[in-house]
């Protein structure tokens, strides 16, 4: 039956996301005996450092997913509504597959984020300014825009930053 070993503080360089290795784990490693199996428990503190690592736009796009496949589901039960289902899945999924893939290819996985937000903006318009309801279209309209937004602040943000690096760049190469 594996152990599990809290991971310690150490002066290695820490392995990605989560999995931090305990000392004693690194130490037989070196060692060159036989590794005994050890899980990796993340502390408070690692989960903390890794949320706090993710960009705040990510942070945004998750809970903007998690509130599509929210509505969605919401829709299914209260309305029995498989369409409901579908979009609001479906629209949440993208935008997370969009949010993983934004670590690799930050501009596609914003463009399509982005792509998705402005098709829920147009698809509950009319039920939020037209047929004035609150629920759920002017929840989703809402969403959206402000996600919308976030992108926008965050393209404007990414742009300053590449600018200064560039100047920065231009700077040390005389």
């Amino acid at each position: 039956m594996p152990k599990a070993v809290l991971p310690k503080p150490s002066t290695t360089k820490p392995t990605p996301r989560f999995a931090r290795r305990s000392r004693k784990s690194i130490d037989v490693e070196n060692s060159g005996q036989q590794p005994t199996e050890t899980i990796v428990i993340p502390t408070a503190a690692a989960i903390r450092g890794s949320i706090q690592n993710m960009s705040w736009l990510n942070v945004v796009l998750v809970l903007y997913s998690l509130l599509n496949i929210m509505m969605g589901v919401l829709g299914y039960y209260r309305a029995h509504s498989v369409m409901s289902l579908i979009g609001g899945v479906g629209a949440g999924m993208i935008v997370l597959g969009a949010t993983a893939l934004s670590k690799s290819k930050p501009r596609t996985g914003r463009i399509t984020a982005l792509v998705v937000a402005f098709a829920l903006m147009g698809m509950f318009f009319k039920g939020t300014f037209v047929d004035n309801k609150l629920y759920p279209a002017g929840i989703l309209f809402s969403a959206s825009f402000i996600v919308a937004i976030c992108l926008g602040a965050g393209h404007v943000a990414g742009m300053k930053g590449r600018k200064a690096r560039e100047a920065a760049e231009a700077v040390s190469k005389k």
